[in-house]
């Protein structure tokens, strides 16, 4: 999926992986010192994220049906791809959802949460290098897309 000849997922995709983990760091900071500021910008990078995490949910999916099927190879990483950050954005959604509940007001931050977040970071980490794989290796969501491995 292009919009004036740029790719749309590739656009997408830096906002939940830059937002997702300073949140991590934001919702530590509060853990830690207790400082509802911390909390606020932990709320609003969740937020961000989320939002843009969906839109980049939706676009990969156009990128995906782009790929042939008959090249394994790279659509079981694409499938991978898709299903690790799928699992840490629909778990990010959830954790979105319970802090809304509470808002404007913030619950104390926990380490069982805190600990979560930090597995959720290291899922996208991994559903990222795929990601990153699948652009520079085999040139997918790009005008020279590879159709053979």
């Amino acid at each position: 999926m292009k919009i004036f000849g740029h790719p749309v997922h590739a656009m997408l995709v830096h906002f939940p992986s830059a937002l997702f983990p300073m949140e991590f760091l934001y919702y530590g900071i509060f853990y830690y010192f207790g400082n509802p500021t911390f909390a606020y910008a932990a709320f609003f990078s969740i937020s961000t994220g989320v939002i843009f995490g969906w839109l980049a949910l939706t676009s990969g999916l156009f990128d995906l049906m782009t790929i042939d099927r008959a090249n394994k190879k790279v659509l079981k990483t694409a499938l991978l791809h898709a299903l690790l950050n799928t699992i840490v954005l629909i778990c990010y959604t959830l954790l979105l959802v319970s802090e809304l509940q509470h808002y404007p007001h913030y619950k104390e931050a926990g380490l069982a949460i805190l600990i979560i977040k930090g597995i959720l970071i290291f899922i996208l980490a991994g559903g990222n290098f795929l990601g990153g794989k699948l652009v520079f290796n085999y040139n997918i969501g790009t005008k020279q897309q590879h159709t053979h491995e």
